[in-house]
Parts: C-alpha cells; sequence; structure tokens
C-alpha cells in the first residue's frame, strides 16, 4: 500500500532521533536500520532506514433487515490503515443501490458513496460500514419475518409479478390473499421453496380425480387451486411436514401449528374471512366441480397425513349444502386429488 511520511527531522552528528509510535495514531511499530527502536544517536553523516508498520483493523459490512434492499456485499475484512479498500454491494430484484454510509469507527471516507462499486480508506480503528438500498418493487421473496409489515401491504411474488397482499399475525407473517401461482410455470430454487426445478401441469378443471396426480386450476376470484402432488412440488410425502412446496422462497407452507394458534384468535368463519386474514370460501374441486364456492374454504398445511394424504385448515359458512356449520379447524384427508386453495407464511 502507500505510505505518508509521517516525521522527518534533520539530526547533528551526536544528536538523537526520538520516535514513539504512541503519538501517531494509525502506527504500530518502528524499526531503525532493521532494529526495533525509541530512539537513535546519529554518530556519522549517513543514510538510515526508518521502517514504519501500520496497524490492521476488522471491517464489517452490513445490509438491511427486515425487507431486503441488498442481496450480498463484498469487501469484510482486515485491513492496514490507510489501506484502500474495494467494496461492492448487489441489490435484490426490485431495489437499487443507493448509498454507502460509515456506522461506527474512526471518521473515514469513500472514493464515490453513491457508487455500488467504490473504494473506503481503512482508519486507525476497527469500522462498520453499511450498503443502503431503496426500494422500486416490493418482492416476497426479500420479506422475513422480522420485516413483515404489521397493516394489510401489497406485494409481489417474482416469479410471475402477480400482487398479493401480506401482514403480520401475530408473530408468523402471513399471506392475505390466496396464492395463484399459475399452471405451466417452472420452479426453480432461485425464487421458489424448492430444491429441484418443479414444472406445475397446466391449469385445468377437468381431472382431479386420481389420488397421487398433479392438477392445477388457476381463477381470478379465489385464486390457484391444486392436488397435493403439486402443492408439495411433486414430493407428496407421506409423513412429517413437506420441506418442498409452491411458496415463494423463503415462504412455506403453514404447519397444522400455525393454523392452530391462527384459529385460537380468530375462532369463528367470520372472523377469518375477515381483517386481518382475509380468508375465502372458495370450496373444493374434485371430478371437474368446484363444490360449494362462497360456503367452504380448505388451506393446505404443510403437515402429511400419515399413510398418505393431507391435513387442511377447514372453514365453514351457516349456508354450506355439504358440511353442517362447525368452528374453523385442522382436518385431515385421505384424498390427494382434491383441489384446495393455498396460503404461505415467511419461514
Amino acid at each position: 500500500g502507500s505510505y505518508t511520511t509521517v516525521d522527518t527531522k534533520s539530526v547533528k552528528s551526536g544528536g538523537t532521533y526520538s520516535w514513539s509510535s504512541s503519538s501517531i495514531s494509525g502506527f504500530d511499530t518502528a524499526t531503525y536500520n532493521s532494529a526495533s527502536v525509541a530512539s537513535y544517536t546519529v554518530t556519522a553523516a549517513k543514510t538510515n532506514s526508518l521502517n514504519i508498520t501500520r496497524k490492521s483493523y476488522a471491517l464489517s459490512i452490513t445490509k438491511d433487515t427486515g425487507y431486503a434492499t441488498i442481496a450480498s456485499t463484498s469487501g469484510a475484512g482486515t485491513y492496514k490503515v490507510g489501506n484502500k479498500v474495494s467494496i461492492s454491494a448487489t441489490a435484490t430484484t426490485g431495489s437499487s443501490f443507493s448509498s454507502w454510509t460509515q456506522t461506527s469507527g474512526t471518521t473515514s471516507s469513500f472514493a464515490n458513496k453513491n457508487s455500488a462499486s467504490t473504494t473506503f480508506t481503512m482508519p486507525a480503528s476497527a469500522a462498520t460500514i453499511k450498503a443502503n438500498g431503496s426500494v422500486t418493487k416490493r418482492y416476497m421473496q426479500n420479506y422475513t419475518t422480522a420485516g413483515c409489515p404489521t397493516s394489510r401491504t401489497a406485494v409481489y411474488d417474482s416469479r410471475d409479478n402477480k400482487s398479493y397482499y401480506i401482514q403480520k399475525i401475530g408473530s408468523l407473517c402471513w399471506m392475505t390473499s390466496n396464492l395463484n401461482i399459475a399452471g405451466g410455470t417452472t420452479l426453480t430454487s432461485a425464487t421458489s421453496n424448492v430444491t429441484r426445478n418443479y414444472t406445475l401441469p397446466s391449469s385445468n378443471l377437468n381431472g382431479f380425480s386420481t389420488n397421487g396426480a398433479a392438477y392445477v386450476y388457476n381463477t381470478s376470484t379465489y385464486g390457484g387451486y391444486y392436488s397435493w402432488a403439486v402443492v408439495t412440488a411433486g414430493t407428496k410425502p407421506t409423513s412429517g411436514n413437506t420441506a418442498q412446496d409452491i411458496c415463494p422462497k423463503g415462504w412455506k407452507l403453514p404447519t397444522n401449528a400455525n393454523f392452530n394458534t391462527l384459529i385460537s384468535t380468530y375462532n369463528t368463519a367470520a372472523k377469518l374471512v375477515a381483517a386481518p386474514f382475509y380468508a375465502t370460501y372458495g370450496g373444493s374441486i374434485s371430478n371437474g366441480t368446484n363444490y360449494d364456492a362462497a360456503n367452504l374454504g380448505f388451506y393446505y398445511s404443510s403437515n402429511a397425513y400419515s399413510g398418505g394424504g393431507s391435513y387442511t385448515l377447514s372453514i365453514t359458512s351457516n349456508n354450506s349444502s355439504y358440511i353442517p356449520y362447525e368452528a374453523p379447524k385442522v382436518d385431515w384427508h385421505t384424498i390427494t386429488y382434491y383441489g384446495f386453495n393455498v396460503r404461505c407464511v415467511t419461514k
């Protein structure tokens, strides 16, 4: 790196040159003619070498929490005082880089604080800098539970740019509108809760008739209906919780426990279809028919029913001709071709 002359003295023969590293911030030791010294006596006119060792400090880089505007940063590490450290930041989808700020340590400077790729001069102390971003479009994939809005907020799914609502309810961040990822869409681990690519079958009301088969039907009123094979992204577990599903990356299907916590507070159908959850009576689909839409509602849980099947949150109105009114509950189904709706929660 580059060095700056910190002390220049003319000393006559027999004079003493005194050095104190503690008097100059950021410098650690000094050697005179390869020997570590605090002072040196000049005995004759000759050239002497003073070498200065600079101290090293840690540079940390932070980014936004909650809603993520910055995807990644580079440049953190340990550097000598005065080094020009190369730093960079990459914004998330739907965001843009805005500026660098220093949040701790002896004040120093950026070559260009408004550039995502620039340099930072290492000060004479440990330092923390932050990469700041600004939102151009809010995507679900960038949210965490900690950053979930406490009021109903419109967001987008980066997989297809469809708009949904989300809100923090209790300790979880919930979708408060139904997922409607389209039939024919290929899910990847970059944007979905999968570990390998999965392509949804084409949307079609017909079908929904064979256990284990994959079915999708998309509507503008109630969102998407999916069989168990599709909602679990082709994995079809028969026990435990599905590890893969059709939710956006960073989100997942709710567990039975998540639903039970929800309905411990919103314990009637009337409460669930109102704010803040806004459940819908979408009915179910089987054998090419949408049964009892506007009176029944079913939402997939991540829990598999032992031996094959699924669990759902079931909601019944007073007007259903299929199921007498009962309080919302988590119930099991052995028929896996039924088409039910989906809500997701953040991981």
